[in-house]
């Protein structure tokens, strides 16, 4: 069953959409535990899969690779691979590759047009760049990578 967005999560994407309008391409979405942070980012792929983006989903552990898998399943989004050793959905060939951070820094990283980095303040070496604030949007100034990253927290940032 899909779930609906709550008002703060949509006035969320509204603030990122305009974040992104105005030339931002690193931007961290910081909210508290329990806030809906993957069901926030599966209403992000589905919208940028409606215009036939390529998107990477980082989590920060393989443990979270197949709960993230299963709840974009439960969103409708279906066309995902997953970038794992032996893991029965690996197929690059999807528009949607969930990984874990570990994977990732031992391969290289696919193309993609948005790269989504659950738990992004752990991880220096990808998120470079990212500058995370308390607050719901926080931007980077003068970062302008070739693809958009949306990074998310779930922890307070001193």
């Amino acid at each position: 069953m899909l779930k609906m967005l709550r008002d703060d999560q949509t006035e969320t994407i509204v603030k990122l959409r305009s974040a992104v309008a105005e030339g931002e391409r690193r931007i961290c979405i910081q909210a508290p535990t329990g806030w809906g942070k993957t069901l926030f980012s599966a209403s992000m792929v589905e919208k940028a899969r409606e215009k036939k983006k390529r998107l990477i989903f980082t989590v920060p552990a393989v443990s979270l690779v197949d709960q993230t898998v299963e709840m974009f399943y439960h969103q409708g989004i279906y066309d995902v691979g997953v970038i794992q050793a032996h893991h029965e959905m690996t197929d690059w060939s999807k528009p949607v590759q969930i990984a874990s951070v570990q994977t990732l820094m031992k391969r290289n990283i696919p193309d993609a047009d948005i790269v989504l980095i659950d738990e992004c303040h752990r991880w220096f070496t990808l998120n470079a760049g990212f500058k995370c604030q308390s607050g719901r949007i926080s931007r980077s100034s003068g970062c302008r990578p070739h693809h958009g990253r949306k990074g998310l927290v779930a922890t307070t940032i001193g």
